[in-house]
């Protein structure tokens, strides 16, 4: 009964192609499982993304930053504390 309320609001939605909601409740039972990954699969995917993400890191160049940019840095970061002073 419930299966045939769902189904009309499903025609009424402007789709085409839509799934009966027979369909969509057994839509996992066609899938193929490869099955569970074993404890050492998970370790070695996590250990590759780690040493992918070291690699990416270490190939960027450090970026120097000029006299002129840490003065503008300093002064910009004295205004802020003078601002939030005034402001409590």
């Amino acid at each position: 009964m419930i299966i045939v309320k769902i189904n009309d609001l499903i025609n009424v939605l402007p789709l085409t192609n839509s799934l009966e909601a027979n369909e969509f409740i057994m839509i996992d039972q066609n899938l193929v499982v490869q099955g569970e990954m074993t404890e050492e699969e998970v370790v070695n995917i996590v250990k590759q993304q780690s040493e992918n993400e070291y690699d990416n890191e270490t190939n960027e160049p450090e970026q120097i930053v000029t006299d002129t940019e840490a003065i503008k840095s300093l002064e910009a970061a004295f205004k802020y504390v003078q601002q939030k002073k005034f402001r409590c």
